[in-house]
């Protein structure tokens, strides 16, 4: 499988710019101009809709350093570069031996097969609409997960943050520092640092707060609709009722497992939002691959995303389509929140509940000696997560204090299993 990774960058390039438009790039444009202007506080209040965060306004303007249209351009090529790296990354941290080139049949013909399916939906948001904030909000939320496994937590705390950041609605990302250890530092950091970005903007201007709560139009294909909202616009308080609602949701996944609270609270957010655009979509279903993947989960959400929220609604109208929608996007976020369940899966660091007796196997690093038995004096009984350098990101299970070095490994049940923590 050495041309998967080649053919898919091409893919994704080819992708992107097939379907590539300058929509949105203006409002993201003007804001990144604004911020850099002599009233940078002022800038939300001056540009009605303008949804991305400040730190995505400093990568918009930085790429609209490049002279006439290329900073567009670019934009479209960095997004669909992304798009494949955030295939490759993960293929990588989850599949023992893989390489730019080389990789187990059936592995490697997964990440192709597949990859080219996400990369042709991935489209749409870095062709059509080059929303870097989007992309890059989805990238630093693989990067927090990875680093909370990896006991990171500083580093997750501060990427988790960054996430929010980037763009509102990914406050989903919030109910990930579930994981940490040190839960209340670690969301203190995390809600400092969006804080810390926005809060000159409301001080600054006070019209800032209508960015909030602007009245965005609501579209005839909108889960909103169909669920019973009428208008031609969303009211002003409904912006703040979705977002509190995507953190709420995303909360009850991580009562569940934290791993997968992101997605779970970005399904949410399309059933609540007033419209359907084909990008938000492309990112769901890289958000959901991404995360199945990175978990060890069968692939039936990204399936089903794929069956109820692109392929049939080329082929019913509106608002039956609508209805298929509606029914994949609750089920990827129920699959997942499971409100009707007790609470349990992967807690944290150094959570003491753990799923039912995983088998852990220590694997020392090449040229490491051997880790040391259970009956070593060193075994103790702290639960921990276990760490695969290439595999999912497992639940936590009780572990040993190994030699420095030592990865672990395990089995144990698959996210959503039916089996109850003990």
């Amino acid at each position: 499988m050495a041309v998967r990774h080649p053919l898919l960058l091409a893919s994704a390039l080819i992708f992107a710019w097939s379907v590539r438009s300058n929509a949105d790039w203006a409002l993201l444009s003007t804001g990144g101009r604004g911020l850099f202007s002599s009233s940078p506080t002022s800038v939300y209040a001056k540009t009605p809709g303008l949804q991305a965060g400040p730190p995505s306004l400093v990568v918009v303007r930085l790429v609209n350093l490049l002279p006439g249209s290329a900073g567009e351009w670019m934009a479209h090529i960095l997004l669909a570069f992304l798009g494949w790296y955030l295939i490759y990354l993960v293929e990588r941290w989850t599949v023992a031996g893989s390489t730019w080139r080389q990789a187990p049949l059936r592995a490697g013909l997964t990440t192709l097969v597949v990859g080219l399916l996400v990369l042709e939906q991935w489209a749409w948001l870095a062709g059509e609409t080059p929303h870097v904030e989007d992309g890059l909000a989805i990238l630093t939320f693989v990067l927090a997960l990875r680093a909370l496994v990896d006991r990171r937590e500083l580093a997750a705390a501060l990427l988790v943050g960054l996430t929010v950041a980037w763009k509102p609605w990914a406050v989903a990302a919030l109910p990930l520092l579930w994981g940490c250890s040190h839960k209340a530092k670690a969301l203190l950091i995390g809600v400092a640092i969006p804080a810390a970005c926005w809060l000159p903007f409301f001080i600054g201007n006070h019209g800032t707060f209508s960015t909030v709560g602007y009245a965005f139009a609501l579209r005839t294909d909108s889960p909103l609709r169909v669920l019973g909202l009428s208008g031609g616009v969303i009211p002003d308080w409904w912006r703040t009722v979705e977002l509190v609602g995507v953190l709420v949701g995303a909360a009850l996944a991580a009562r569940r497992d934290w791993r997968v609270a992101f997605a779970a609270g970005c399904a949410l957010r399309l059933l609540l939002d007033p419209a359907s655009f084909r990008y938000y979509y492309g990112g769901l279903i890289m958000v959901v691959f991404l995360t199945e993947r990175l978990v060890g989960a069968k692939p039936w959400r990204t399936a089903g995303l794929f069956v109820t929220a692109v392929y049939i609604p080329h082929l019913i109208a509106v608002p039956g389509a609508t209805y298929f929608q509606i029914t994949g996007l609750a089920a990827v976020f129920l699959s997942w929140a499971q409100p009707w369940r007790r609470a349990g899966g992967a807690h944290g660091i150094a959570d003491a509940r753990a799923t039912a007796a995983p088998e852990l196997v220590p694997v020392p690093r090449e040229g490491e000696p051997e880790s040391q038995p259970a009956s070593s004096p060193r075994a103790h009984p702290e639960q921990r997560p276990t760490i695969e350098r290439n595999g999912p990101i497992r639940r936590a299970a009780p572990s040993l204090d190994l030699e420095k070095g030592t990865e672990l490994t395990m089995s144990g049940p698959e996210v959503g299993s039916s089996k109850e923590p003990r």
